[in-house]
């Protein structure tokens, strides 16, 4: 049993898809969850576990013109998207990968949910890149349909990451273990 003292609190991260170092090494975070992509790189004073990992579709509404042809990345680039966007940033991870490759798409809708995406394809003809497990929870009755990106992307990993020194605090392991079996339940 823990401590009536236990405290928790949670926040959104400054950065999306960047793992909070600083505040996880000084114990300003005693864990990060996200979706980080460069988690597999961090020191080894960090500890990174993988919670799930899923696809990134491409999603618009029933009738789109995108459905009558295959989906080329030349097509997806001149497509009008919406997107999640955090914070001021302006742009997301599938622009840092089109510009990777010398490629830009056509942004005409950031919005910082992932939700309101859902809701803005539905009725618009606004295409968008999102996890597939977002589309299957909260995509119904939207009538939305999706196909596989052409970015041929990595994984969507949900990572969660802790400082070292916190690795067998009992409150951090009990969070943890809690965090891990509720998403096993989730996955059944």
């Amino acid at each position: 049993m823990l401590s009536g003292d236990l405290q928790m609190q949670t926040r959104r991260l400054d950065w999306l898809f960047t793992v909070p170092e600083g505040e996880l090494r000084n114990g300003t975070l005693d864990l990060a969850i996200g979706y980080f992509p460069d988690a597999r790189y961090l020191s080894s004073s960090f500890v990174v576990e993988t919670l799930s990992e899923e696809s990134n579709v491409v999603i618009a509404r029933r009738g789109h013109p995108m459905w009558k042809r295959k989906l080329t990345l030349e097509r997806f680039t001149r497509l009008d998207h919406a997107a999640v966007i955090y914070r001021n940033q302006p742009w997301g991870l599938i622009d840092n990968e089109l510009a990777a490759r010398g490629l830009r798409r056509r942004l005409r809708l950031a919005l910082p949910h992932c939700l309101s995406v859902l809701h803005a394809v539905a009725s618009s003809d606004l295409v968008a890149c999102i996890q597939e497990s977002v589309l299957k929870s909260f995509g119904a009755g939207l009538d939305l349909l999706s196909v596989a990106e052409p970015l041929r992307l990595p994984p969507f990993a949900l990572r969660m990451v802790w400082h070292r020194q916190r690795n067998d605090d009992p409150s951090q392991l009990w969070l943890r273990e809690l965090i891990v079996a509720e998403l096993g339940s989730r996955a059944r």
